[in-house]
């Protein structure tokens, strides 16, 4: 009878003991489980964004061009002053979208100058003038190659083309004037990059260079600088640009750098 006694209740114990795990398991299945924090290329957000800026690029231009065949090519060395003091209007901006790792932009540059000289001839006083102007697009599409931290990296591919339009007037009174012009367009491809560094939460330091050629022998763009966001939407930036292109076509040459301060602002949508 004690041996049987003693088997009961060592079933006894061990029912009550499964019984019991039983009831701490489903107890601990009930609980809430903690989410994985690891973070995954699918928790990077979706949707499209937007940022427009508008900026003003003070730029000189070193080099050799000849833009009026048949006339001689010449060397030119005109400083940001002699620019700003023959420009006549300037329109550039920057465009673009992203959506996740994936971005496109467009960089668009206008500007028409036109400067004079008078001069003497045979007793006849004249003046002869240039208006000058030129269009400079790129588009572009990029890829989030790395990003860790306060450190992104960005590569993109596209197009620029280049179209220069310029006219010469010569003008002596009393005698009449001669319009003599000349236009010219092209496009290169251009592979780039774009490197960000986030200093604090609103300052941020920016590099973007790109190098390309097809019609042109070859074509670079760099610019380096410093972004401000005043709100979440509004910043600003400042930095330097120097974009070169060496092109030859026929008679006709352009070979030359553009290279000066950069200042502007930009919206994000």
């Amino acid at each position: 009878m004690k041996h049987r006694a003693r088997a009961a209740g060592l079933v006894f114990c061990l029912v009550s003991a499964l019984l019991a795990s039983q009831g701490i398991a489903r107890a601990a299945d009930a609980l809430p489980r903690p989410t994985p924090t690891v973070a995954t290329s699918e928790s990077v957000p979706t949707g499209w964004t937007f940022s427009v800026s508008a900026y003003a690029w003070a730029a000189g231009l070193d080099g050799r061009v000849r833009t009026l065949p048949p006339l001689p090519a010449v060397d030119i060395s005109m400083s940001i002053g002699d620019v700003l003091q023959n420009l006549d209007g300037a329109l550039m901006g920057l465009i673009e979208a992203r959506n996740g790792p994936w971005m496109v932009m467009a960089d668009l540059v206008y500007s028409k100058v036109s400067p004079g000289k008078n001069f003497a001839v045979s007793g006849f006083n004249g003046a002869a003038n240039l208006d000058s102007q030129a269009f400079i697009g790129l588009a572009a599409v990029g890829y989030r190659l790395f990003e860790h931290q306060r450190v992104s990296v960005d590569g993109f591919v596209g197009a620029r083309l280049w179209a220069l339009d310029n006219t010469l007037t010569v003008t002596v009174p009393g005698v009449g004037s001669v319009d003599y012009g000349k236009s010219k367009s092209w496009v290169d491809g251009v592979i780039g990059g774009r490197v960000m560094l986030h200093l604090t939460d609103k300052l941020f330091a920016s590099v973007i260079g790109s190098v390309g050629g097809l019609a042109a022998e070859v074509e670079w763009d760099i610019y380096a600088g410093l972004n401000y966001a005043f709100t979440e939407r509004w910043s600003a930036f400042a930095g330097y640009r120097a974009l070169h292109v060496d092109y030859k076509s026929g008679n006709f040459l352009y070979d030359a750098t553009q290279h000066g301060p950069v200042l502007g602002v930009a919206a994000r949508f």
